[in-house]
């Protein structure tokens, strides 16, 4: 991982508490270790950074191919927004939407017709720039777990 991503990837990937509250402990958790590893492997993944004039690092994107069901989704595969960043100075002037652009070529040129994303049902403005970015909410779930 390039060092450029290292702090801004830490805010949306804390793979600790954050994946655990995200997903419950048991069955969910695993989608986030694997996308994490699709990540990290780069195989069926892929990362779009985007950089000021200057150079300086801005925001990225995440993405994976998920063969999987995809929530709200009716194609297999699905292109999949696993992660957007963009830095505060930087919000509201379109860097989210070319690194989503980034992330709908890419699964275009994979075969996909659909991107599917998520976000926390308490994160609005998540949600707003979701709306903001075409994005149409299919569902809102509530994930259980059961120790057994």
């Amino acid at each position: 991982m390039t060092s450029a991503l290292k702090e801004p990837r830490r805010r949306i990937w804390r793979t600790g508490s954050r994946c655990a509250a995200r997903f419950g402990r048991a069955t969910r958790s695993t989608n986030c270790a694997q996308a994490l590893e699709l990540l990290a492997r780069g195989e069926g993944a892929a990362t779009f950074l985007a950089r000021s004039g200057a150079g300086a690092p801005i925001g990225f994107a995440e993405a994976t191919l998920r063969r999987d069901y995809v929530n709200g989704c009716s194609t297999s595969p699905v292109a999949f927004l696993e992660g957007l960043y963009v830095a505060p100075a930087w919000r509201r002037r379109g860097v989210a939407r070319l690194l989503c652009a980034a992330a709908e070529d890419w699964g275009r040129m994979l075969g996909c017709v659909e991107l599917g994303s998520d976000t926390y049902l308490e994160n609005i403005e998540s949600q707003r720039m979701h709306q903001a970015l075409g994005f149409e909410e299919m569902e809102r779930i509530v994930g259980y777990r059961k120790i057994i």
